[in-house]
């Protein structure tokens, strides 16, 4: 597997080519490898932080403006390390999955349980 750039996620300079160049190679590698049939792809902006499904461009525009996670580094929900050794770390994939449950729902799908949860 070839190395991915990622240098430009600790850029301060959103605007710099750089930053720029990396969100659209970001973009085109999740694309690639996880966009699913809805065309959404888990958003790794500051405030989404893996868990809003958005496309494509509105994760883009999120990247742009509200910046990646730097710790973000290996992107496991993004498609990099799938063609690894799947025994190598699958006691982390475990604790991974323990943690973050089920983070697929989408804002339309929370909205409803709050409201279930809490009526007008």
């Amino acid at each position: 597997m070839t190395s991915i750039d990622k240098s430009w996620i600790q850029l301060k300079n959103r605007a710099s080519m750089e930053y720029m160049d990396g969100v659209r190679k970001f973009a085109q590698y999740a694309e690639d490898n996880v966009k699913d049939e809805d065309g959404k792809i888990r958003c790794p902006c500051m405030v989404c932080s893996n868990v809003c499904r958005l496309t494509i461009k509105e994760v883009e525009t999120h990247l742009l403006h509200k910046g990646m996670r730097s710790d973000y580094t290996k992107w496991v929900y993004h498609g990099e390390g799938d063609d690894e050794d799947e025994n190598e770390d699958e006691d982390d994939d475990i604790e991974d999955e323990n943690e973050t449950g089920d983070i697929d729902m989408d804002l339309d799908d929370m909205l409803v349980v709050l409201n279930d949860l809490m009526p007008p």
